[in-house]
């Protein structure tokens, strides 16, 4: 232009990292079953496309495990998992924290429970016919019902013949996934 000279200006601004929440997903799970638990990291402010990126710490149990972000097919989330070893039955609260990335600030999630149920099992009592005064001798079987379960019964099982108490002992695995064990009642 020939009216006016040219001129420079410089401004520094400030691009702030977007407010970020995290979310914890979890299905009931059966003991002697890995349980996976499943994170997602999203912008508070609906509008940002940016995906969160870093880790999440999940701790479970009081055993941290890390969750690596990877990009998610909806703008402004990351999801990530991971697979927690098996647990005994309970109730184990679940805490997560995202430490933050490049551009999201760090959140923090509490308010979830992992549940591991205890399964379902099958007791098959056998005893062969005897003569009064002779030992019976009683064979106990326990099988859980859940065939994708990885746990075998343990412990005992109470069998009652004749007025007699016994615990029976669950004293071995076959194999197959039944525990067996045997008890001889006397003085029948």
């Amino acid at each position: 232009d020939d009216k006016y000279w040219g001129s420079k200006a410089n401004q520094n601004f400030t691009v702030l990292k977007n407010e970020s929440s995290v979310e914890v997903n979890v299905n009931e799970f059966q003991v002697g079953q890995n349980a996976t638990v499943n994170v997602i990291v999203k912008a508070v402010d609906s509008d940002s496309k940016a995906h969160p990126q870093g880790i999440v710490t999940v701790t479970i149990n009081n055993k941290p495990y890390t969750v690596t972000l990877q990009n998610s097919t909806v703008d402004g989330q990351s999801i990530g998992s991971v697979v927690i070893d098996v647990l005994p039955a309970g109730s184990y609260p679940i805490s997560a924290v995202y430490g933050s990335g490049p551009n999201y600030y760090g959140s923090s999630y509490n308010q979830t429970s992992l549940t591991i149920n205890k399964n379902e099992s099958s007791v098959l009592v056998e005893v062969e016919p005897i003569q009064v005064g002779q030992t019976a001798i009683v064979y106990v079987t326990v099988k859980a019902v859940d065939p994708n379960s990885k746990a075998i019964p343990q412990n005992y099982v109470v069998v009652e013949v004749g007025g007699q108490y016994a615990n029976v002992q669950l004293d071995y695995d076959t194999g197959d996934g039944y525990a067996k064990g045997k008890h001889e009642f006397t003085g029948l």
